[in-house]
């Protein structure tokens, strides 16, 4: 299995291998009644953009709060607290988890810190939306599934592109037979970002690292069109800390159909596909 990707087995299902979000774990209770009261763990850039962006759902009339904010520090939590209008501030993860009024974490902290963060609240009965990449390695993936599962608890990673409306009418019109076979894929997700051994794309403590952070988004692509490669080829450069510069993927299929993808940190790219 693939980091980020994993093959989905459940009673009565079609096993799969797909790019997550597709959903790692299903609770027996599927629907909630009433608001679904979210709260947010870290206090970062994504984490702003997530709470910002969350006020669109309560204009569309979806039945949600944004109620918590969890944070290391309690000025660093009340900060932003302040900043998004939510209700409570807590200056620990251990506080949020066990906050009662929350349903719901989005956990947005450094993906090292993905599956000790996801199985904090899975354990203390939270559902759980966890930022790509979903952790670092298949076995913290594992670990995580094994905490949703035994909790009965929802586990999902925060893949956007699977709910852009763009790439899913993509895929609908491949699989309606409106666009014709897909033979290749070329794609690449490449920006450049100055060397900085403490940045978080070049350290590794951090989670770096290009196909990690970056090639995850034309790596979904690929799964999401065409399924799991039959073959998968590699080359890359490694950077000085460790992390990968740039990977370029080939990914083969049976009958002669491929996908080329590519990604990096270190110079931009065409950013299409």
């Amino acid at each position: 299995m693939v980091a980020g990707f994993r093959t989905v087995r459940r009673e009565g299902r079609t096993p799969v291998v797909a790019p997550l979000p597709v959903p790692v774990a299903w609770p027996t209770v599927e629907r909630h009644e009433g608001t679904i009261r979210w709260g947010i763990a870290a206090t970062g850039g994504i984490a702003g953009r997530f709470a910002e962006a969350f006020g669109h759902l309560a204009d569309a009339g979806e039945d949600c709060a944004l109620v918590a904010v969890g944070s290391r520090a309690q000025g660093t939590a009340d900060g932003f607290a302040a900043r998004h209008g939510i209700g409570r501030a807590h200056g620990s993860y251990d506080d949020l988890a066990a906050d009662p009024d929350v349903d719901v974490v989005y956990v947005a902290s450094l993906q090292p810190g993905h599956m000790d963060d996801t199985v904090r609240f899975l354990e203390a009965g939270k559902h759980v939306l966890v930022e790509k990449p979903m952790a670092l390695n298949a076995i913290e993936v594992d670990t995580m599934v094994a905490a949703a599962e035994a909790n009965d608890r929802f586990l999902m990673e925060a893949m956007w592109m699977r709910f852009n409306p763009a790439h899913a009418a993509l895929v609908d019109a491949i699989r309606a037979g409106r666009i014709g076979e897909v033979r290749r894929v070329n794609a690449d997700f490449s920006i450049g970002v100055p060397f900085d051994p403490d940045h978080r794309l070049w350290n590794p403590g951090k989670g770096g690292g290009a196909l990690l952070d970056l090639g995850v988004y034309p790596v979904t692509l690929a799964w999401w069109v065409l399924g799991e490669p039959d073959s998968v080829a590699a080359v890359g450069r490694v950077a000085p800390t460790g992390v990968d510069e740039q990977t370029t993927l080939l990914c083969g299929w049976d009958g002669g159909v491929a996908a080329t993808l590519t990604c990096g940190i270190g110079a931009g790219g065409t950013m299409t596909a």
